[in-house]
Protein backbone atom coordinates (compact mmCIF):
# COMPACT_ATOMS: atom_id res chain seq x y z
CA UNK A 1 0.00 0.00 0.00
CA UNK A 2 1.34 3.31 -1.20
CA UNK A 3 -0.14 6.94 -0.33
CA UNK A 4 -0.12 9.63 -2.88
CA UNK A 5 1.10 12.22 -0.16
CA UNK A 6 3.60 9.30 1.14
CA UNK A 7 5.06 7.18 -2.01
CA UNK A 8 7.75 5.32 -0.38
CA UNK A 9 5.92 4.60 3.04
CA UNK A 10 3.32 2.17 3.47
CA UNK A 11 0.25 3.02 5.10
CA UNK A 12 1.06 0.93 8.59
CA UNK A 13 4.65 2.74 8.20
CA UNK A 14 2.60 6.16 8.05
CA UNK A 15 0.75 5.34 10.89
CA UNK A 16 3.46 4.13 13.00
CA UNK A 17 5.46 7.07 12.26
CA UNK A 18 2.28 9.11 13.36
CA UNK A 19 1.90 7.49 16.46
CA UNK A 20 4.23 9.31 18.82
CA UNK A 21 3.03 12.80 20.17
CA UNK A 22 6.80 14.48 18.26
CA UNK A 23 6.03 13.14 14.97
CA UNK A 24 1.89 13.70 15.29
CA UNK A 25 1.52 17.23 16.43
CA UNK A 26 -2.31 16.90 15.82
CA UNK A 27 -2.66 13.63 18.15
CA UNK A 28 -5.72 13.82 20.50
CA UNK A 29 -7.20 11.93 23.33
CA UNK A 30 -8.92 10.04 20.85
CA UNK A 31 -5.61 8.41 19.80
CA UNK A 32 -5.09 6.36 22.83
CA UNK A 33 -6.18 2.80 22.96
CA UNK A 34 -9.09 1.87 23.46
CA UNK A 35 -9.45 0.42 27.52
CA UNK A 36 -12.29 -2.21 26.70
CA UNK A 37 -13.70 -4.20 24.23
CA UNK A 38 -16.91 -3.88 22.28
CA UNK A 39 -18.55 -6.30 24.62
CA UNK A 40 -20.04 -4.41 27.25
CA UNK A 41 -22.04 -1.77 24.77
CA UNK A 42 -23.72 -4.87 23.00
CA UNK A 43 -24.76 -6.16 26.44
CA UNK A 44 -27.25 -2.44 26.35
CA UNK A 45 -30.60 -3.66 25.32
CA UNK A 46 -32.54 -2.11 22.80
CA UNK A 47 -29.25 -0.66 20.99
CA UNK A 48 -28.47 -1.36 17.26
CA UNK A 49 -25.39 -1.73 16.80
CA UNK A 50 -22.70 -2.17 13.85
CA UNK A 51 -19.43 -4.18 13.90
CA UNK A 52 -16.34 -3.26 11.92
CA UNK A 53 -14.20 -5.57 10.78
CA UNK A 54 -11.60 -3.60 12.72
CA UNK A 55 -13.31 -4.99 15.76
CA UNK A 56 -11.13 -5.72 19.37
CA UNK A 57 -13.65 -8.58 19.98
CA UNK A 58 -14.44 -11.69 18.07
CA UNK A 59 -17.64 -11.56 15.80
CA UNK A 60 -18.92 -14.72 17.98
CA UNK A 61 -17.85 -12.78 21.20
CA UNK A 62 -19.57 -9.63 20.41
CA UNK A 63 -22.67 -11.85 18.92
CA UNK A 64 -23.10 -13.76 22.79
CA UNK A 65 -23.24 -10.63 24.68
CA UNK A 66 -25.51 -8.89 22.55
CA UNK A 67 -27.59 -12.60 23.46
CA UNK A 68 -27.80 -12.05 26.41
CA UNK A 69 -28.45 -8.40 26.88
CA UNK A 70 -31.82 -8.30 26.07
CA UNK A 71 -34.04 -11.24 27.77
CA UNK A 72 -31.50 -10.42 31.15
CA UNK A 73 -33.01 -6.88 30.83
CA UNK A 74 -36.78 -7.84 30.03
CA UNK A 75 -36.49 -10.68 33.10
CA UNK A 76 -34.78 -7.92 35.58
CA UNK A 77 -38.27 -5.57 34.04
CA UNK A 78 -40.55 -8.60 34.24
CA UNK A 79 -41.09 -9.55 30.76
CA UNK A 80 -40.58 -5.86 29.31
CA UNK A 81 -41.46 -6.20 25.99
CA UNK A 82 -41.23 -2.27 24.93
CA UNK A 83 -37.30 -3.45 24.68
CA UNK A 84 -37.00 -3.95 21.30
CA UNK A 85 -34.82 -6.50 19.21
CA UNK A 86 -32.76 -4.62 16.84
CA UNK A 87 -31.04 -5.50 13.72
CA UNK A 88 -27.31 -6.18 14.35
CA UNK A 89 -25.01 -4.67 11.13
CA UNK A 90 -21.89 -6.38 10.27
CA UNK A 91 -19.05 -2.99 8.60
CA UNK A 92 -17.21 -5.24 6.33
CA UNK A 93 -14.28 -3.72 4.24
CA UNK A 94 -14.25 -6.15 2.01
CA UNK A 95 -11.05 -8.50 1.14
CA UNK A 96 -9.95 -8.78 -1.77
CA UNK A 97 -9.20 -12.44 -0.84
CA UNK A 98 -12.36 -14.64 -1.60
CA UNK A 99 -11.96 -17.18 1.11
CA UNK A 100 -11.51 -14.63 3.77
CA UNK A 101 -14.50 -12.50 2.51
CA UNK A 102 -16.89 -15.42 2.52
CA UNK A 103 -15.53 -17.10 5.65
CA UNK A 104 -16.21 -13.54 7.80
CA UNK A 105 -19.39 -13.06 6.22
CA UNK A 106 -20.44 -16.82 6.76
CA UNK A 107 -19.48 -15.94 10.42
CA UNK A 108 -21.40 -12.95 10.86
CA UNK A 109 -24.15 -14.51 9.44
CA UNK A 110 -24.37 -17.65 11.41
CA UNK A 111 -23.35 -15.09 14.35
CA UNK A 112 -27.04 -13.40 13.93
CA UNK A 113 -25.96 -10.12 11.53
CA UNK A 114 -29.18 -8.90 9.93
CA UNK A 115 -26.98 -6.39 7.93
CA UNK A 116 -23.57 -6.49 6.07
CA UNK A 117 -22.50 -3.27 5.17
CA UNK A 118 -20.32 -3.64 2.46
CA UNK A 119 -17.42 -1.04 2.69
CA UNK A 120 -15.73 -0.50 -0.64
CA UNK A 121 -15.26 3.16 -0.43
CA UNK A 122 -11.72 3.64 1.60
CA UNK A 123 -9.34 1.69 -0.39
CA UNK A 124 -6.10 2.58 2.04
CA UNK A 125 -5.30 3.19 5.27
CA UNK A 126 -3.62 6.68 5.27
CA UNK A 127 -5.59 8.51 2.52
CA UNK A 128 -7.35 10.10 4.37
CA UNK A 129 -4.47 11.88 5.78
CA UNK A 130 -5.99 13.76 9.04
CA UNK A 131 -7.75 11.03 9.91
CA UNK A 132 -4.54 9.05 10.45
CA UNK A 133 -3.56 12.25 12.40
CA UNK A 134 -6.36 12.67 14.80
CA UNK A 135 -7.51 9.07 15.04
CA UNK A 136 -7.71 5.70 17.09
CA UNK A 137 -4.61 3.67 15.83
CA UNK A 138 -4.84 0.60 17.72
CA UNK A 139 -4.07 -1.68 14.60
CA UNK A 140 -0.47 0.04 15.13
CA UNK A 141 -0.30 -1.43 19.07
CA UNK A 142 -1.35 -5.22 17.84
CA UNK A 143 -5.11 -4.74 18.99
CA UNK A 144 -8.18 -4.64 16.54
CA UNK A 145 -7.46 -7.48 14.47
CA UNK A 146 -9.48 -10.04 16.56
CA UNK A 147 -11.52 -11.17 13.36
CA UNK A 148 -8.81 -11.84 11.57
CA UNK A 149 -6.82 -13.62 14.04
CA UNK A 150 -10.01 -16.18 14.77
CA UNK A 151 -10.60 -16.79 11.18
CA UNK A 152 -9.38 -20.27 10.05
CA UNK A 153 -8.59 -18.78 6.82
CA UNK A 154 -6.53 -15.89 7.99
CA UNK A 155 -4.65 -17.55 10.71
CA UNK A 156 -3.66 -19.97 7.39
CA UNK A 157 -2.24 -17.10 5.54
CA UNK A 158 -0.37 -15.83 8.98
CA UNK A 159 0.96 -19.37 9.00
CA UNK A 160 1.90 -18.84 5.51
CA UNK A 161 3.98 -15.92 6.00
CA UNK A 162 5.89 -17.21 9.65
CA UNK A 163 3.96 -14.59 11.94
CA UNK A 164 2.96 -16.14 15.30
CA UNK A 165 0.18 -14.08 16.53
CA UNK A 166 0.70 -14.49 19.88
CA UNK A 167 4.75 -13.67 19.68
CA UNK A 168 4.40 -10.94 17.23
CA UNK A 169 1.04 -9.16 17.55
CA UNK A 170 1.95 -6.12 15.79
CA UNK A 171 2.77 -7.97 12.64
CA UNK A 172 -0.25 -10.19 12.74
CA UNK A 173 -2.61 -6.78 12.96
CA UNK A 174 -0.50 -5.02 10.25
CA UNK A 175 -0.99 -8.17 7.93
CA UNK A 176 -4.86 -7.94 8.98
CA UNK A 177 -4.60 -3.87 8.21
CA UNK A 178 -3.29 -4.78 4.85
CA UNK A 179 -5.96 -7.44 4.26
CA UNK A 180 -8.50 -4.84 4.30
CA UNK A 181 -6.80 -1.36 2.84
CA UNK A 182 -4.71 -3.48 0.70
CA UNK A 183 -3.86 -0.62 -1.51
CA UNK A 184 -6.44 -1.45 -4.75
CA UNK A 185 -9.11 0.06 -5.43
CA UNK A 186 -12.16 -1.72 -6.14
CA UNK A 187 -13.92 -1.49 -9.40
CA UNK A 188 -18.12 -1.57 -9.47
CA UNK A 189 -17.93 -5.09 -11.25
CA UNK A 190 -15.17 -6.48 -8.78
CA UNK A 191 -17.35 -5.34 -5.98
CA UNK A 192 -20.77 -6.54 -7.38
CA UNK A 193 -18.69 -10.45 -7.88
CA UNK A 194 -17.69 -10.22 -4.72
CA UNK A 195 -20.85 -9.69 -2.44
CA UNK A 196 -22.56 -12.52 -5.40
CA UNK A 197 -20.06 -14.83 -4.81
CA UNK A 198 -20.50 -14.67 -1.03
CA UNK A 199 -24.45 -14.72 -1.29
CA UNK A 200 -24.53 -17.55 -3.35
CA UNK A 201 -21.92 -19.55 -1.08
CA UNK A 202 -23.86 -18.32 2.18
CA UNK A 203 -27.75 -19.15 0.35
CA UNK A 204 -25.73 -22.73 -0.73
CA UNK A 205 -25.04 -23.56 2.51
CA UNK A 206 -28.07 -23.04 3.76
CA UNK A 207 -29.37 -25.49 1.62
CA UNK A 208 -31.09 -23.32 -0.75
CA UNK A 209 -31.37 -23.36 -5.08
CA UNK A 210 -28.93 -20.86 -6.50
CA UNK A 211 -27.82 -19.62 -10.10
CA UNK A 212 -24.19 -19.41 -10.57
CA UNK A 213 -22.06 -16.17 -10.37
CA UNK A 214 -23.31 -14.93 -13.70
CA UNK A 215 -26.25 -14.80 -12.97
CA UNK A 216 -26.18 -13.62 -9.56
CA UNK A 217 -24.41 -10.33 -11.19
CA UNK A 218 -27.18 -10.20 -13.45
CA UNK A 219 -29.65 -9.74 -10.94
CA UNK A 220 -27.58 -7.54 -8.73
Amino acid sequence: MRSNAHPHQSAYEICKANNSPRGNPLRTAGSTPRPTPRRPSRRAPGLPSALPTTSSSRIEDVASAHDAGRPAACTARAGDVRIPAVPRFFQFYTPHDDELTVSLLRCAHESGSTTSMQRTDTWQLGWRHVDVATSNRDLNRGSGADLGLSDPFFRARLRGKGIDPAEQPEKATAMWMDSIWHGRAWSWDKAVRALSAAVVCLAQQEGHAVGNIAQADQTC
